[in-house]
């Protein structure tokens, strides 16, 4: 099937997808990789890799986030591929991971200029949570995907080294 994929940032909504899609069961996910606000620096000209590390660098500072998600499911009985949610979330600078155990999108996101893990339902496209890390390039996953670790908690390399977010006692990703 095809079906128009939409973020809905705005009506004239410029989007790019970089990333690979996230699939689980019938339903694939997708993040935006374009800044709501282009950097004014670049305004008119020709995409260019200055351009793309200038605003992935500015991607957690607010105005210029790269907001929008969403996710499309194929229907096996009416053999459909349409929309099943969106979300407006920052999901930027990181491949998303899905848990099979207990159905949670994970992404890399920024709240008000400081970085965050993203926990989104699978099923719904409702936020199951938000665990903010702090404002550091320390976090930045520069592009890098997310992973699940045995005990629960979520990995990703970043430009100084490997960041590690444990879960709360009895509430492990996997």
């Amino acid at each position: 099937g095809v079906t128009d994929i939409r973020f809905d940032v705005a009506a004239d909504e410029s989007v790019q997808i970089e990333n690979t899609l996230v699939v689980y069961g019938y339903g694939a996910f997708a993040n935006n990789s374009n800044p709501v606000q282009p950097l004014p620096e670049f305004a008119g000209q020709p995409f260019s890799v200055r351009q793309w590390i200038a605003q992935t660098m500015m991607a957690n500072v607010p105005g210029h986030e790269f907001r929008g998600g969403t996710m499309i499911e194929w229907d096996p009985k009416q053999r459909v591929l349409k929309t099943a949610w969106r979300t407006q979330a920052n999901l930027l600078n990181s491949l998303c991971t899905v848990s099979s155990a207990n159905d949670i999108l994970y992404c890399w996101g920024a709240k008000s200029g400081e970085w965050a893990l993203e926990g989104i339902d699978w099923h719904t496209g409702k936020p199951a949570f938000t665990y903010v890390v702090g404002s550091s390039r320390a976090y930045d996953p520069l592009g890098g995907p997310l992973h699940i670790a045995p005990n629960g908690a979520i990995d990703f390399g970043s430009g100084l080294g490997i960041v590690r977010v444990r879960p709360k006692p009895g509430r492990v990703a996997r």
